[in-house]
């Protein structure tokens, strides 16, 4: 399955400047800059590993839109 091409944005990752695609409305920012799948879930083992809360990512943020035709 692909994203609908409506509903996809291609990003630069703010902190590996790696591209990727995500859904607009639910991909994670840091200030204010996209950040990709890799580099939220390494943040996340660095943030519980001090302790700290793991980021919360909405479930579809790099997954399609289901879309019905």
């Amino acid at each position: 399955m692909s994203f609908p091409a409506d509903r996809v944005v291609l990003y630069t990752c703010g902190n590996c400047l790696r591209g990727f695609a995500a859904h607009p409305d639910y991909v994670p920012t840091a200030r204010g800059v996209a950040v990709c799948r890799n580099c939220v879930q390494q943040a996340n083992e660095i943030r519980v590993g001090m302790g700290m809360p793991a980021l919360q990512v909405h479930p579809l943020a790099y997954e399609p839109e289901e879309i019905g035709w």
